[in-house]
């Protein structure tokens, strides 16, 4: 994490407003004129796909960022980066938060329903306020600028991944609601006999 110069930088999603990458494009711009060596990358495709390049044009960031289009790699490029950036406004739980958790990536996110209770600012993620250009901007700079914090945070993430997050553990859950709904339905039927 962290080897290179410059720092790869990745999003992956729908290239939609609720995305929030207008405000990363804002965020490239900023880390531009602080002159941080960044390569920022934008995994998928969309609708909005015309905004975002006339924006990358007016801000004067196509050295500092690209649009990769869809990609069947999307996995490996995420595990790829050295950090990972999920700037949206919504979000239920982003599958694309626990890829790069249990890759051990660096994680900057912003303040989401879904990740209540899944990412904590400061150990495993760095969470900053949604639609905010410069928080991103500073969460991406801190981690880049602090690289043994960035790994130190991207340990906790894989480990909370691993341990919370793991094929096992998920349908071992699924079991388990599973088995309470089948029991409160044997319940129900009983109490109509």
């Amino acid at each position: 994490i962290l080897d290179g110069n410059p720092a790869v930088v990745r999003a992956c999603g729908r290239l939609v407003a609720k995305k929030g990458f207008l405000v990363l494009i804002n965020a490239a711009a900023l880390l531009k004129a602080e002159r941080v060596d960044v390569a920022i990358e934008i995994v998928g495709d969309g609708p909005q796909r015309p905004e975002l390049e006339a924006a990358i044009r007016a801000r004067g960031v196509e050295s500092h960022l690209r649009l990769l289009g869809a990609r069947d790699d999307a996995r490996r490029l995420i595990a790829e980066a050295d950090i990972f950036v999920l700037p949206s406004f919504i979000e239920g739980l982003p599958l694309v938060i626990l890829e790069a958790f249990h890759a051990g990536r660096p994680v900057v996110t912003t303040d989401l329903p879904g990740l209540r209770g899944v990412v904590t600012h400061g150990e495993d993620a760095l969470v900053v306020r949604a639609g905010d250009a410069e928080a991103l901007a500073l969460g991406i700079r801190k981690l880049i600028e602090n690289p043994d914090a960035a790994r130190a945070i991207a340990r906790v993430a894989r480990a909370k991944a691993k341990q919370e997050f793991s094929i096992e553990r998920t349908a071992a859950s699924y079991l388990a609601l599973y088995n309470q709904v089948t029991e409160k339905k044997e319940e129900v039927e009983s109490l109509g006999k």
